[in-house]
């Protein structure tokens, strides 16, 4: 296995490296990475980063000399701007080239940017994708009071949850009628609206931000309906868009992400993409997920086929997401789904959605041992509604 070169130093290409180093005793593997920084674990950017409980070095996930002593060449702070598939070569903003046998791009995601005509603000709007954006969003929440989030996805739910426990005052704007409306069904998103109202958060549904502009040393956020917000900043959370433009230029197959198969192959059989970044075909329609979950089986999958191996990708996809004292576990897709049974128990909720009398996928409120159960269901032969009625929905 020779000159592997991965574009992105993000989780999927930690796990490309941890699963190739398993089985390759020298490999020669070139990192490339536009951040100054070696892969560091994301998920908590919106949580306990941004409470002050883990610092930049508890999220590294290898450190640079670990890189080194397993001889993985790291080329950071030195983005990729270009690929030649006919010469199999990549040109880093420096100037390096960098030839390659195989070619695996990982450059994840980025925050989408709100209208340049919406925001008059004077650079106080925030968005929150790597690092540099959590130091700078962390430094600003404590020294704020008044915050508004633009977007009711897990981010911005995440960052409320945060700035709340931190004692302060947040206000959430989604355009959708629901929270959540992208990946959960409307009983799921009724229970988050209500967890965040009981701790206190005004959250504005249906709405759009049609301005944001300079007051005094905050800032004024417009709404369609002429509601007019202020605040110490805002939080843009509307979204990310895949880091795909590479590979379109490149010639590749490109559509809400870069095209993959089974094995993550693009359309070019020397050039594989994992991660955010990548689309694939899962229960008859292409998306992407951006998920550790993903990271890491499809990094599996790569490495597998590098090393000469079969590998197929057929995941059980599965999420989650802390906020307050609530953990919120999804394993399965829900898209698709007949009906979902709602069962609540306390603090306890589960949604179980079915299609053809097959469970398809479960979101669940503090049911870890559910959502494991589940998860390890789903990797072996699933499970029948009639099973499930049976059961009293309960596993």
């Amino acid at each position: 296995m020779n000159d592997i070169v991965i574009l992105g130093a993000g989780h999927a290409a930690h796990a490309l490296i941890s699963a190739i180093t398993k089985s390759t005793s020298s490999p020669r593997i070139t990192l490339v990475g536009a951040e100054r920084h070696v892969p560091y674990n994301r998920p908590p950017l919106s949580k306990k980063y941004l409470l002050g409980e883990v610092s930049n070095d508890d999220l590294i996930l290898r450190s640079p000399a670990q890189y080194a002593k397993l001889g993985i060449v790291t080329v950071l702070e030195d983005a990729a701007i270009s690929i030649n598939p006919a010469s199999k070569e990549v040109r880093l903003h420096s100037g390096r080239s960098i030839g390659y046998t195989n070619l695996v791009i990982a450059t994840g995601s980025r925050a989408r940017s709100l209208p340049a005509s919406l925001d008059q603000s004077n650079e106080r709007v925030y968005s929150l994708r790597g690092l540099a954006d959590a130091l700078a969003l962390r430094e600003k929440i404590v020294a704020s009071q008044n915050i508004v989030i633009l977007g009711g996805g897990y981010i911005g739910l995440e960052v409320a949850a945060s700035c709340v426990s931190l004692g302060k005052s947040v206000t959430i704007v989604e355009a959708a009628p629901r929270l959540l409306a992208r990946v959960a069904e409307p009983a799921l998103s009724d229970k988050i609206l209500r967890l965040h109202q009981t701790n206190g958060v005004s959250v504005h549904l249906g709405r759009t931000a049609i301005a944001i502009r300079e007051r005094g040393a905050g800032c004024a956020t417009e709404l369609d309906d002429g509601t007019v917000i202020s605040s110490d900043f805002v939080l843009s959370a509307i979204g990310s868009v895949p880091n795909s433009e590479l590979a379109r230029a490149a010639g590749l197959e490109v559509e809400d992400g870069i095209v993959v198969d089974e094995r993550c192959a693009t359309s070019n059989p020397s050039i594989f993409a994992i991660g955010d970044c990548a689309s694939f075909v899962f229960g008859g329609r292409r998306i992407r997920l951006e998920s550790i979950q993903n990271a890491n089986d499809q990094a599996n999958v790569v490495a597998a086929v590098l090393g000469g191996g079969k590998a197929r990708y057929n995941p059980v996809p599965w999420f989650w997401s802390d906020q307050y004292d609530a953990r919120l576990q999804s394993v399965g897709i829900s898209h698709g789904a007949d009906a979902s049974i709602p069962v609540e128990v306390g603090n306890a909720f589960a949604l179980w959605h079915h299609r053809d009398g097959e469970v398809i996928a479960l979101d669940t409120i503090n049911c870890p041992r559910q959502h494991m159960l589940a998860r390890k269901r789903f990797g072996s032969g699933g499970i029948r509604l009639t099973e499930l009625e049976k059961s009293g929905y309960v596993l």
